[in-house]
């Protein structure tokens, strides 16, 4: 009973409503659109036909994966199995190779090329280099023993007879003839012009050495007076 007492009470006021607002038809029928009436179809071709698709429609492609709500999701969740398989015919879009990685839909198109350059320089990170002296002399003593371990060989004799033993090698003459070989002039000259091309060659790659703050390198491995 409430709910008709308020219905007809609505209806009164919008009827008192109406009758102070009068509305002339023209000004109605400017809003108005009118559809127009569908084209008669023959009774023929009214009939079900196939629908004609081109080969690229009639092929299922799989579109750029949904985003989700974390990168995290994008990241580690798999890919679903249930999404449809790839036209082999069809082009793909520069959007669609854009968002071809996982993590793609979930980062903006402009951070992509960013992320894809930061991982292959990621992949292709340069071995460590050893501690320098100056680096380890400023460490604790354990610290620096630990880091140290055995020390390097600098002898080259020590350092082939080492070599040998790792592999299992054996010198074609006895061990006292081949120590002597190897502390020969000749030998200690070559050791030390290959020793001196691969600190260059270092110097070269390493990107934190400057000749001005260093100036006694070169002057000990580029023969620089």
């Amino acid at each position: 009973m409430l709910v008709s007492w308020v219905t007809s009470v609505l209806s009164l006021r919008l009827q008192v409503l109406l009758g102070q607002m009068p509305v002339t038809e023209a000004e109605v029928q400017r809003h108005v659109r009118r559809i127009r009436d569908p084209p008669a179809v023959p009774e023929a071709a009214s009939q079900e036909q196939p629908m004609e698709t081109s080969p690229a429609d009639a092929q299922p492609c799989a579109s750029s994966p949904a985003p989700a709500t974390t990168v995290e999701e994008v990241l580690f969740l798999p890919p679903q199995s249930s999404a449809p398989a790839l036209c082999p015919d069809s082009e793909v879009a520069p959007s669609e190779e854009a968002g071809s990685e996982p993590w793609a839909a979930a980062v903006p198109p402009e951070w992509v090329p960013v992320i894809r350059q930061d991982i292959q320089s990621q992949r292709k990170m340069k071995q460590q280099p050893p501690l320098s002296d100056a680096y380890l002399s400023g460490m604790p003593a354990k610290r620096r023993k630990t880091m140290q371990g055995e020390g390097p060989h600098l002898s080259l004799s020590e350092a082939v007879n080492r070599a040998m033993r790792y592999t299992g090698a054996k010198p074609e003459t006895s061990a006292e003839s081949l120590r002597r070989e190897l502390d020969s002039s000749e030998v200690q000259v070559r050791y030390r012009d290959q020793l001196c091309q691969d600190i260059q060659k270092i110097l070269q790659d390493n990107e934190s050495y400057s000749p001005q703050r260093f100036p006694n390198t070169p002057r000990a491995f580029q023969g620089d007076p």
